[in-house]
């Protein structure tokens, strides 16, 4: 799963190109105002997103899927800023949070960032989710573990 960048969020088009190239199913988001959730549809062609729900581009067209119905996925999360240890402030809406939180373990989310959006700490509250990986262009940390059940790990 992508998202379509908005002002200040890391460009995933580079991403998608790739994914197409392998062969790649690829999802991207949208919200659902009245839901305040996320759906999910899957894009073969950029052209698919239009502008949407706070002026971000997202696929126009479904059929949509909700996040617990991605098998083994790679998901990709944007934010405002992350913190070392995997924690994501947005920008206060929480979607992306309900979506994590929906999550299976089959999934892992990578939450992608600029080198200056990274922090040691944030501030966070119990609905707020951490990403699996925090990924910028100098580094990788990880964040929450993979498997939430321990006989998994």
């Amino acid at each position: 799963m992508l998202y379509a960048a908005t002002a200040g969020e890391v460009l995933t088009d580079r991403i998608f190109r790739e994914a197409l190239a392998q062969g790649k199913r690829i999802f991207f988001p949208r919200a659902d105002r009245q839901r305040k959730k996320l759906y999910l549809a899957q894009v073969s062609d950029l052209t698919q997103l239009k502008p949407g729900s706070y002026g971000v581009m997202e696929p126009d067209q479904g059929p949509f899927i909700e996040a617990g119905d991605l098998g083994n996925a790679l998901v990709c999360v944007p934010g405002v800023a992350f913190a070392k240890d995997g924690m994501r402030l947005g920008f206060g809406k929480g979607y992306y949070d309900r979506f994590l939180a929906e999550l299976n373990d089959g999934v892992v989310s990578v939450g992608l960032a600029f080198a200056f959006q990274l922090l040691d700490r944030l501030p966070h509250d119990p609905s707020d989710q951490y990403v699996n990986f925090v990924v910028t262009e100098y580094s990788v940390h990880p964040g929450k573990p993979l498997f939430s059940k321990p006989w998994m790990s």
